[in-house]
């Protein structure tokens, strides 16, 4: 048998995984970071300055939903799928009889309903235990954040750029990665810088205008040598 990929080593090893790789982009070296993190990262739990709930789930919907086999090999050892599966043998193994196919069929769509049920339990009790953990990892590291519901609902890439926007007073459009308009305050910040240049500029050449005038007034007149 498949040995499953969900124990609870596994899941504190992804969870650990996931501190990681927010350690590594705390840097602000990445592209596109903001406040430590990668917004253009495919992993939900990197893509803002902040990890809610709603970004745990979508973390831990990609991690299991890449092990929709392993979920389906546990559903399958489940009491009642076992059940089924005995039920569904005997109908297939019965003598065959005018109501041989309608108890196979009656058996298979049971064996089917009940294998589906177990593969949908497995999996929610998976997306909890790791969302959990991924919540417990942001705690732990100082970015957990408790959204509203209407904010948790908004699509995911707007999420990430009022993000960008609250941390850096830039908005960005995360089509093509561009900056849409600098923050007030930096455009205060830039007027200024070339007010600042152009003076020094207006006072550099001012001088120089002067030292010309100067130099002129001094010259000997050469035309009383003559």
């Amino acid at each position: 048998m498949k040995k499953l990929l969900f124990s609870t080593a596994a899941l504190a090893a992804l969870v650990l995984g996931a501190s990681v790789v927010s350690a590594d982009v705390q840097t602000g070296t990445t592209e596109g970071s903001t406040n430590g993190r990668n917004m253009y990262s495919q992993n939900p739990l990197n893509q803002k300055s902040y990890v809610s709930p709603r970004d745990a789930m979508d973390a831990a919907t990609m991690v299991v939903d890449g092990h929709a086999e392993d979920i389906a090999n546990e559903a399958k050892q489940t009491a009642a799928v076992v059940e089924a599966q005995k039920a569904l043998d005997s109908a297939v193994n019965a003598e065959a009889n005018h109501q041989y196919a309608e108890n196979v069929a009656t058996a298979q769509a049971k064996y089917d309903e009940t294998l589906e049920q177990a593969k949908k339990e497995t999996r929610n009790k998976y997306l909890a235990q790791l969302s959990q953990r991924y919540i417990e990892a942001a705690k732990a590291q100082g970015n957990f954040h408790e959204e509203s519901p209407e904010q948790a609902n908004k699509p995911n890439k707007m999420r990430i750029e009022e993000d960008y926007e609250k941390n850096t007073g830039k908005k960005i459009n995360l089509d093509d990665r561009s900056e849409a308009s600098k923050s007030t305050e930096e455009a205060v910040k830039s007027a200024v810088e070339a007010a600042k240049k152009d003076a020094a500029k207006a006072a550099k050449a001012g001088k120089k205008d002067a030292a010309k005038k100067d130099g002129q007034k001094v010259l000997p007149n050469t035309s009383a040598v003559k």
